[in-house]
């Protein structure tokens, strides 16, 4: 065979293709993927914690809140009765302190927008035990007693004009307002008023 001979090997389109290799993903992909899915699921974890947290903080505001709302109503109807009762007080004529002695009898409440309401009403309570009630009817006697005694030490009213028995026995409950008295009118005027109130029957 001479040199000049070709080859008669044919080319067609129909040779199938070649593929080519595939390439195995290493170890090293496969952890950088999972850390990323890590790191993706660690932040999202984070998120849950910080929202259940805030969820938890705003629960315990929430509850801080109300029992402060509970014992400043708490507060409120405390004085809001205490102030009924002084009003309900001076309305009858007898002292705060005997009033706040029924203060067990009274139901005081309060609304949201601040509204006071006294069960039963003060007023109309005072006045029955004023009528019913002895050491009731004597704590106002006594303190009218005291109002006119202190009104004569002051000289607001003439000694003539209170009753020598009532204003001698103002005048022995207080020391102190002996002494004014008898500082601003005398001793003959204090001597005069005891013997007042002893020929009314005065004793001492």
């Amino acid at each position: 065979m001479s040199q000049d001979t070709q080859d008669d090997t044919v080319i067609t389109d129909d040779a199938p293709p070649v593929e080519p290799a595939r390439v195995e993903p290493t170890r090293a992909d496969a952890l950088a993927v999972l850390q990323q899915a890590n790191d993706a699921l660690t932040a999202r974890i984070d998120e849950l914690l910080e929202a259940q947290s805030d969820r938890e903080t705003l629960a315990d505001r929430l509850a801080a809140a109300e029992a402060e709302s509970q014992t400043l109503r708490s507060r409120y109807r405390d004085v809001a009765l205490a102030h009924a009762l002084d009003e309900a007080a001076a309305a009858v004529g007898i002292s705060p302190q005997a009033a706040a002695m029924f203060r067990s009898r009274f139901t005081c409440t309060v609304d949201d927008a601040g509204a006071v309401s006294v069960q039963p009403d003060p007023a109309d309570v005072l006045a029955g035990e004023l009528e019913t009630n002895p050491l009731l009817r004597q704590s106002v006697d006594r303190n009218e007693a005291d109002f006119r005694a202190a009104a004569v030490t002051t000289g607001v009213t003439d000694v003539a004009d209170v009753d020598p028995v009532e204003l001698i026995t103002a005048l022995d409950r207080s020391p102190s307002r002996k002494a004014r008295f008898i500082t601003r009118h005398g001793p003959q005027a204090f001597l005069d008023l005891a013997a007042a109130a002893r020929r009314n029957g005065y004793r001492a």
